[in-house]
């Protein structure tokens, strides 16, 4: 892969990152309704299951709300620092590389967040509501197998 390729590679991966993070975002804002707490769609039960497994999950969240806002906070940064770098009229690759870098801190940092509240909540699930949760995980990797996600030798 030649360095320009590399470039490009980066620079899609860090904006899927960013887009993902963006569109969580979008999910808990966009998801509160008059009188219901604010949830993280990709932290929801499946449909039908029972409230209990929706406490669960708000109350992680809850946890870890101020850890949350942190980081959607420096991640809100880390995408201006990058926009900042590609604006440049003489591209600084190196300051490209460090906003490049920054933003994938960032995200990173946001995905062991989410992670953390999925496993604080998934600790205290009962195992018929974690086995709904596995089904709606098992059938997002399938999507993905079938539409172009990670392993999908149509890309080659």
């Amino acid at each position: 892969m030649t360095g320009s390729r590399r470039w490009l590679a980066a620079l899609g991966v860090t904006l899927a990152l960013s887009l993902a993070g963006n569109l969580l975002l979008a999910g808990i804002l966009l998801g509160r309704h008059a009188g219901e707490r604010p949830h993280m769609s990709f932290l929801r039960p499946l449909p039908g299951a029972p409230e209990a497994a929706r406490d669960v999950l708000h109350a992680a969240f809850r946890e870890h709300r101020g850890e949350m806002r942190e980081q959607f906070h420096a991640h809100r940064e880390a995408r201006q620092r990058l926009a900042a770098a590609l604006a440049e009229p003489d591209l600084d690759p190196a300051a490209l590389d460090r906003a490049l870098a920054d933003l994938a801190a960032a995200t990173s940092g946001l995905q062991a967040t989410a992670h953390t509240i999925m496993r604080d909540a998934a600790v205290r699930m009962p195992p018929e509501v974690r086995r709904d949760w596995a089904g709606n995980w098992r059938q997002r990797a399938s999507r993905d197998r079938h539409h172009g996600g990670a392993g999908d030798e149509r890309r080659e």
